[in-house]
């Protein structure tokens, strides 16, 4: 038997419905992928130059989307510096010492100079984003379809919106379980900061 779940006090749903509803949202969620992207940096498991592509891409996407450069710049990990013309300088350093490596080597090879080459010319740190991309989207995707359950007094257990995301994306419930395991603490935290209920 299924133990009854807590109903859901107004300051919770005041906290779902604000973070639903935050018109920065995007801004939150660019801020935790670029931080997510700067721990893997730290931990040597992809170079510098592709958080700096990830960078470029974010700041350009989100003004496009009508944000400020200034609000997306509060989105870029400070340990990548604060001095910026427009985008942070370490973003630009790794991107033209890229660029330099690339045009100035005896034998240039696109790959090497800019470090997005596995061993073997595997695409090791290419892959592993894509990989890190998916698995941190199925967990939020399930975060989001259970809070919005809980917003329309539904029952959705983790199980039911692990099969769900799994029909969206085409993949095994296994792969998006797996994912949702192994990256539940990291959002756990971050949506408490947010005063958002999680179970």
């Amino acid at each position: 038997m299924s133990k009854k779940r807590a109903a859901l006090t107004e300051q919770e749903i005041e906290a779902i419905k604000n973070y639903v509803n935050n018109p920065n949202k995007k801004l939150i969620e660019a801020k935790q992928f670029l931080d997510s992207l700067d721990d893997l940096r730290k931990a040597k498991v992809i170079p510098t130059t592709l958080v700096a592509f990830e960078v470029l891409k974010t700041i350009h996407n989100g003004i496009e989307h009508g944000f400020t450069n200034a609000e997306l710049l509060e989105t870029v990990p400070t340990s990548l510096g604060h001095e910026t013309i427009e985008l942070p300088v370490s973003a630009a350093r790794a991107l033209i010492s890229a660029w330099d490596d690339f045009r100035y080597s005896a034998s240039p090879k696109m790959e090497k100079s800019f470090g997005i080459a596995g061993k073997n010319n595997a695409r090791k740190p290419l892959t592993k984003l894509d990989i890190q991309k998916s698995e941190k989207y199925y967990t939020r995707r399930i975060f989001d379809l259970r809070m919005g359950a809980r917003l329309e007094d539904r029952k959705l257990t983790v199980a039911q919106a692990v099969e769900q995301v799994a029909d969206e994306e085409c993949v095994s419930t296994q792969s998006v379980y797996n994912a949702y395991k192994k990256h539940r603490p990291k959002f756990v935290e971050l949506f408490q900061e947010h005063g958002l209920p999680i179970n």
